[in-house]
């Protein structure tokens, strides 16, 4: 699930908790019971109309089946399903298209190779109102991204970050290889002048198998291989550079983007003794770690343009984050430029987490990015005097849990409520022991 090289029960847990029907994390749905079940309704709306069998309502299980009737070649249900979609978001037609929302011609064109066909509705939510454009001016938005588990969110911030750099990183790209031609090969590709301030964008997640998660993801939209990722890049150059000779007729993106992670004390050694940090374009990493680094000067945070906190219920409580936003402070102040652009994303942001960002300065007048909407966090305290920004739990959803009286039984039971669970069969065939 989610292609998580390492850490594989936190999104299995994630995954078992949040609605049954919110399970696609990339651009394949899972084949398991409860997808097919729904699956064979919408075969029957399909032939009789949405009077004749109910449609659910969850965007996110609609999207799931929506991506399940294409690759089954499934023509009429998927428009019966684009237009259910459609109408319970209010999209436009045709605005999932990754051209349309304003993302580069090789983004787009790898995103669709990769099988991200179309953007999720938070995904488009997000390309639409991260940036304003006004009297020739840009002006990239803070925002709290509030979707279910299993929306897109890490795609719902990643994708409005690629598009925002993705001129100055070509950019850099060719005047490295430009200089590199001239000097005959001999020419560091890291010493042009060209170069981006670096790191460009930073990271912030709650758990090492979180940032593994967001580190492949980022390595894969930057022309890396799934089956071959380091993200420990001090150990061999040639590892960690992704858009190399195995994609060379596909990927037409930059080339030489450093993507690192910093989740564990192997990788705060490396950036202290074995340059991790040297060069990095994006840097993933835990609370902790950031925090450590920072203080200890070996990140350059006043050059940072761009930071995110995923699950940001978790983060932002935690002393590590307070620790990493004053320094953050005091490198703008001491360089005096402007702070960051800062997105908070999660599944479970409420409103006093919005206003706690506010309170200390680290957000200026944020959007609420949702599924289905675009509007200011403080619009949305109005209509939503409960606290929260968005609906927690979809609609229909259906929970699952076992009760376990001794300890030593609970992994065996998830084990065996999780195989129930993803592989139930058909009606008809017999059930998997």
């Amino acid at each position: 699930l989610a292609g998580a090289a390492v850490g594989m029960w936190r999104p299995l847990i994630v995954a078992l908790c949040s609605a049954t029907g919110a399970l696609r994390v990339g651009p394949r749905s899972l084949a398991h019971g409860a997808v097919r079940r729904a699956a064979a309704a919408v075969s029957v709306a399909t032939d009789t109309g949405f009077g004749s069998a109910p449609m659910p309502d969850d965007l996110n299980l609609l999207e799931t089946l929506l991506y399940d009737a294409v690759q089954r070649e499934d023509y009429a249900a998927a428009a019966e399903l684009r237009d259910r979609i459609g109408w319970l978001s209010g999209a436009r037609g045709g605005d999932t298209d990754w051209r349309e929302l304003g993302l580069p011609e090789w983004l787009s064109d790898w995103l669709g190779r990769l099988g991200y066909s179309w953007g999720t509705r938070v995904q488009v939510q997000a390309l639409r109102g991260l940036t304003e454009i006004s009297g020739g001016q840009t002006r990239h938005r803070d925002a709290a991204i509030v979707a279910p588990t299993g929306s897109g969110k890490t795609l719902a911030y990643l994708l409005p970050l690629l598009r925002r750099f993705s001129e100055d990183l070509l950019q850099e790209d060719l005047s490295r290889h430009l200089a590199t031609a001239i000097d005959g090969g001999r020419t560091d590709r890291t010493a042009t002048p060209d170069a981006m301030p670096r790191p460009v964008a930073m990271i912030v997640v709650p758990s090492r198998e979180l940032g593994v998660q967001v580190s492949l993801l980022a390595y894969r939209l930057l022309g890396g291989s799934a089956g071959n990722p380091t993200l420990q890049p001090f150990s061999h150059p040639s590892r960690y550079q992704p858009g190399n000779a195995a994609n060379m007729f596909t990927y037409s993106g930059p080339r030489r983007v450093k993507v690192a992670g910093l989740w564990d004390e192997q990788m705060l050694y490396a950036a202290a003794h074995q340059d991790l940090l040297k060069d990095v374009h994006l840097l993933v990493g835990t609370p902790e770690h950031l925090a450590r680094v920072a203080t200890s000067g070996n990140l350059r945070l006043h050059q940072l343009q761009a930071l995110v906190i995923d699950e940001a219920d978790v983060c932002l409580p935690m002393e590590a984050t307070s620790q990493l936003m004053r320094r953050l402070e005091e490198a703008c102040g001491a360089f005096a430029v402007p702070r960051p652009q800062l997105l908070l994303a999660g599944a479970s942001i409420f409103a006093s987490h919005v206003e706690q960002a506010a309170r200390r300065g680290w957000v200026q007048a944020p959007l609420l990015v949702s599924p289905t909407r675009v509007e200011s966090c403080a619009a949305a305290l109005l209509c939503r005097p409960d606290g929260e920004l968005e609906q927690r739990v979809p609609s229909g959803a259906a929970h699952e849990y076992a009760v376990c009286e001794r300890p030593e039984e609970l992994l065996g039971t998830l084990c065996r409520l999780l195989r129930l669970l993803f592989t139930s069969p058909p009606e008809g065939e017999a059930a998997a022991r």
